[in-house]
């Protein structure tokens, strides 16, 4: 499949909210993947949705997660099918589970929400507190997790949680008739990790990332 892709982002100034339209193929596999496509391929819309640092301080999860959930709405109207959160968008306290309970605490309440209500499949970044973990999360369009990643390689002497086990995860998307590779950030620097979800025949690529200014030009050189 090739992909086409939208970039939504909250504006700086408070309440207000910008909407572009980029190339987000250039930094993933996609850029490989679509220019290998047939031409008669399918195109699927991805979008990548952002809040900037001045909507996110001081906010609490489930403020995050509502306020992504909206720029997730607008992409969706857009025809965005898949939607990508960054990385550590939004802080869970415990593990969550694959089904929605009435236990699920109100950030992850409104993470599935926002799959469900606008019918998309949702690659969200959180931060599970509970087990230290750096996890990117593939919810389907009825709220269910499909599928869960743990960031495997940790920027050495500036994070320090519990690192995954591997080096990426591949997932069959049956609603978008794609399989999709996951990884976090720094992991996509390693070449091993690629290798390894092209060999489960990844078609597309998310990768959940936020850098800060101290490491965001060091990982782009890589």
């Amino acid at each position: 499949a090739s992909a086409a892709a939208l970039l939504l982002g909250a504006s700086s100034r408070p309440g207000a909210r910008r909407l572009g339209l980029v190339a987000l193929l250039a930094w993933s596999l996609l850029a490989g993947l679509a220019a290998r496509a047939p031409a008669n391929s399918r195109s699927l819309p991805v979008a990548a949705v952002a809040l900037a640092e001045g909507a996110r301080a001081g906010s609490q999860p489930r403020e995050i997660a509502a306020g992504l959930a909206e720029l997730t709405g607008r992409a969706a109207a857009q025809g965005a099918r898949l939607v990508v959160w960054p990385e550590a968008a939004v802080s869970l306290g415990a593990e969550p589970s694959t089904v929605a309970s009435t236990g699920d605490e109100p950030a992850l309440r409104a993470v599935r929400a926002a799959a469900r209500e606008h019918q998309v499949v949702l690659v969200a970044g959180v931060f599970v507190r509970a087990a230290d973990s750096n996890q990117a999360l593939v919810v389907s369009p009825d709220g269910r997790i499909q599928a869960r990643y743990e960031k495997h390689h940790l920027i050495p002497g500036m994070e320090h949680y519990r690192a995954g086990s591997g080096g990426g995860v591949v997932a069959a998307l049956p609603v978008l008739d794609a399989r999709l590779g996951l990884q976090i950030c720094f992991d996509d620097c390693f070449g091993g990790g690629l290798r390894d979800l092209r060999a489960g025949a990844a078609q597309l690529m998310a990768v959940p990332t936020q850098d800060w200014p101290a490491v965001a030009h060091r990982h782009r050189r890589l």
